[in-house]
């Protein structure tokens, strides 16, 4: 088995040297996310922020700007306009690979389930009942001590 179809010529060496830097980086990041403790303290249950913030620090899967995807600002907007004036989508790129993970793939089969508007009687299949329990059974979920298989 060869590369051939990938790339037409062997990476160079800080191509190489770039890319295990950076997955040292996401391992190493990985492991000090699973060291955390990840019992509430009684400021993280009382504050919303600082639950949010726990959150973020807990999710070892979370995208990384300029990795995963790019955002694009855009420029003359105000708070104080109603409705989107941006010309241009949100997001300048995301990653191919990122919509086949797990987690965000489980979320993605989700986004159909769900009558949009309101006041109108929605139908639950089969397969919207298995999308549902797939997602909330996927790894995104941080550890539980009464439950360690969440």
């Amino acid at each position: 088995m060869t590369n051939r179809g990938v790339c037409k010529t062997p990476p160079t060496a800080a191509k190489v040297y770039e890319f295990l830097t950076k997955a040292v980086e996401k391992i190493e990041h990985f492991e000090a996310q699973m060291a955390q403790s990840v019992q509430p303290t009684p400021a993280e249950l009382s504050d919303l922020s600082a639950a949010c913030t726990k959150l973020w620090e807990l999710d070892y899967a979370r995208l990384a700007p300029g990795m995963d995807y790019q955002i694009d600002l855009q420029q003359g907007k105000k708070p104080y306009y109603q409705g989107d004036c941006a010309e241009g989508p949100l997001f300048k790129w995301v990653s191919p690979d990122v919509l086949q993970r797990p987690a965000w793939a489980s979320f993605i089969a989700l986004l159909d389930n769900y009558e949009a508007s309101a006041g109108k009687a929605e139908r639950v299949t089969t397969e919207e009942r298995t999308e549902e329990v797939v997602f909330n059974l996927r790894p995104h979920r941080p550890y539980h001590p009464h439950n360690p298989q969440l």
